[in-house]
């Protein structure tokens, strides 16, 4: 998966059609901003990421817009013939052509998706990587091989392209935190009133009536004349 095209893989008109409106963008004050950037830890990324989200606003507002985000150089492969070209001063003094052409620097495994989801941070991926980043400007050289001038190169731009891409996926591996699971508190349980016995009645043959009661009393007398 990407999110950035393969420089390589565009046609020549395109790619010199977006290397014109680049060398349009590289000023003094733009290149002597890279500067700015922390070239280790999470900075790296960061730093670069913000860095060219100004080149691809340049170029979304000059009829560009094809070419946001902008399409990055993979160093296994050769630099384009269009990308050999390295933005004079603003006073128009050169500065230094690149050297090499095809410095035929492949990702490393551990930074290719997913074994990069190994990486416990993105500062500590940014350290990991910054090796093998600044080996590559040194082996392209000239005006890329000069961290205070690297950035009037076009290539410069689609190669920190690249890098944003390999933290573009670390930033995949990482799993959106989860709301805690909240649990529903536990109802009491309803108590119910007890159920009071239906009254029992007694039976009809206990109820004294006046002719059982007459009789009682009958028998009370002869039983006891006494009384």
């Amino acid at each position: 998966m990407t999110h950035r095209a393969d420089l390589n893989g565009l046609g020549a008109p395109d790619r010199q059609a977006l290397v014109n409106l680049m060398l349009q963008y590289l000023t003094d004050a733009v290149v002597a901003n890279h500067l700015n950037i922390t070239h280790s830890g999470l900075e790296i990324f960061t730093g670069h990421r913000a860095y060219i989200a100004g080149m691809e606003a340049f170029l979304a507002a000059n009829g560009g817009g094809q070419f946001v985000p902008l399409p990055m150089w993979n160093p296994a492969n050769p630099i384009p013939p269009e990308f050999n070209v390295v933005k004079a001063q603003d006073n128009g003094t050169a500065r230094p052509a690149l050297q090499n052409l095809n410095p035929n620097r492949p990702l490393p495994a551990q930074y290719e998706y997913p074994a990069v989801c190994s990486f416990q941070s993105g500062s500590v991926l940014g350290n990991a990587i910054n090796g093998w980043h600044g080996g590559l400007h040194v082996a392209v050289g000239g005006t890329m091989g000069n961290g205070t001038i690297a950035s009037a190169a076009p290539i410069f731009w689609c190669w920190h392209a690249f890098l944003d891409h390999v933290y573009w996926d670390w930033q995949r591996c990482i799993v959106a935190p989860q709301p805690p699971v909240v649990t529903p508190p536990v109802e009491p349980p309803v108590v119910t009133a007890p159920v009071e016995p239906p009254a029992v009645e007694p039976p009809a043959e206990d109820i004294p009536t006046p002719e059982l009661y007459g009789r009682w009393h009958d028998w009370y007398q002869k039983a006891y004349p006494k009384y």
